[in-house]
């Protein structure tokens, strides 16, 4: 990927409505995102029923007739936009892929789960493994689980879910260590503070050291406090988030040694050049006080840079030049 793969997860940021979600959903579009991410579950998939979050998931619990809905009119709204489906357990899953889903996000939480692994490595082409706070065998044993006998692509996510993260709990040469050991592709789940510039400055340092994927959050009010809102943008910032994440990447990746069209222009307008400091006509032979050295008004790819100036000294004019034009190879004889 030459550009940056943005993912932007909403997560639990719907609350329990299907308005809110549309809106998150058609804010993420609006932004360009490469892809929109869904949380589908059953509150027994995620905690037991003792649990103290418990009610508070039952609350929010979208259904599958609800997701299905959704995931229809995110595909009329927008073909061109990957839906991922995180998924908290096998039956989960198979709803998932019954709906033409084919990349599944697999919480840090599940990462020890051989059922569930295999059960989305079996249903589809790509796994997005979350890995924050997980030890290397640990994501090794989850790595080859889903690598035996299946053909799925594997995207490792690195993320530490604190809302918002601290910046000294990053790491991003543990970002590095983990692709380059387990040879997949790293992405970087940013979880910072969207009230503070670290919201765009730490994706950005991110993708600007290589790193292609971002997954970051998106509710559709940050005001209204909601569920999973502590480190989400709002519809408006996401579209200046992409957009941030896209010109990093472009600044960052350009071939090293090549000037870009913006250079080149700009080294037109001012580098200097040697012009002829009075009418130089032909049969003329140049000596120092002929030479100007100074931004010409119109670039000439002919010109001669001052740093020549020596070597054109003894030289004859073949071709009339003006005063303050530049002086051009093609006008010059030995």
């Amino acid at each position: 990927m030459n550009s940056p793969y943005v993912i932007a997860e909403m997560a639990c940021a719907h609350d329990g409505s299907t308005e809110n979600a549309w809106s998150i959903i058609k804010g993420a579009s609006q932004a360009q995102a490469d892809a929109i991410q869904f949380q589908i579950w059953q509150p027994t998939e995620c905690v037991s029923p003792d649990h103290d979050d418990f009610e508070l998931l039952k609350q929010i619990e979208l259904g599958y007739d609800q997701w299905a809905t959704l995931i229809r009119k995110t595909r009329d709204e927008n073909r061109q936009i990957e839906i991922i489906a995180c998924v908290y357990g096998v039956e989960s899953a198979r709803f998932a892929a019954e709906q033409g889903i084919t990349t599944f996000k697999i919480h840090t939480s599940d990462l020890s789960n051989p059922v569930l692994l295999d059960e989305c490595a079996r249903l589809g082409s790509r796994i997005d493994l979350s890995v924050g706070g997980s030890y290397d065998e640990e994501i090794q044993s989850a790595v080859n689980c889903i690598r035996e006998n299946r053909d799925c692509q594997i995207w490792l996510m690195y993320g530490i879910q604190l809302f918002p993260t601290p910046i000294e709990d990053i790491n991003l040469q543990r970002m590095k260590h983990l692709a380059k050991k387990f040879d997949c592709p790293i992405g970087f789940q940013d979880h910072s503070d969207p009230e503070s510039a670290d919201a765009f400055a730490i994706p950005s340092a991110a993708v600007a050291s290589g790193i292609n994927i971002i997954e970051k959050h998106i509710t559709h009010d940050r005001s209204k406090k909601g569920i999973d809102s502590q480190a989400a943008l709002n519809p408006d910032e996401f579209i200046e988030f992409v957009r941030t994440m896209r010109n990093t990447a472009a600044f960052s990746r350009s071939q090293c040694g090549d000037l870009s069209d913006g250079e080149k222009k700009y080294r037109q307008y001012s580098k200097k050049q040697i012009l002829a400091s009075r009418l130089l006509e032909v049969g003329h032979i140049l000596e120092p006080g002929d030479l100007l050295f100074s931004r010409p008004a119109n670039w000439n790819d002919e010109g001669i840079q001052p740093s020549e100036s020596n070597d054109v000294i003894g030289c004859t004019i073949t071709q009339e030049t003006r005063a303050f034009e530049p002086i051009r190879k093609s006008s010059l004889s030995q």
